[in-house]
């Protein structure tokens, strides 16, 4: 049987999935080697990962960057995670 021309080349992209990015993880916690821990953590299986200390940096970066997940501290000083 003959095979339309180009039929091999085009039935591969039909099963190919558009790309997606890495997910995105906020860490929000006053203690800075912990974030640095979880977040060399969570890099090392494929996240993409934003690390600050304070609410107001959270906010800030909500507003700024789309984020899929959040790790909050919930004994933050100054406001709780529970607040936030």
């Amino acid at each position: 049987m003959n095979k339309p021309p180009h039929a091999e080349e085009s039935a591969p992209s039909a099963n190919v999935l558009p790309a997606v990015p890495d997910p995105h993880v906020l860490v929000v916690d006053d203690d800075g080697q912990l974030r640095q821990l979880v977040g060399k953590f969570l890099r090392s299986n494929g996240f993409r990962v934003t690390s600050v200390g304070t609410a107001p940096e959270m906010r800030h970066t909500l507003a700024s960057t789309p984020i899929d997940l959040v790790i909050l501290d919930l004994m933050l000083p100054g406001t709780s995670g529970l607040e936030l």
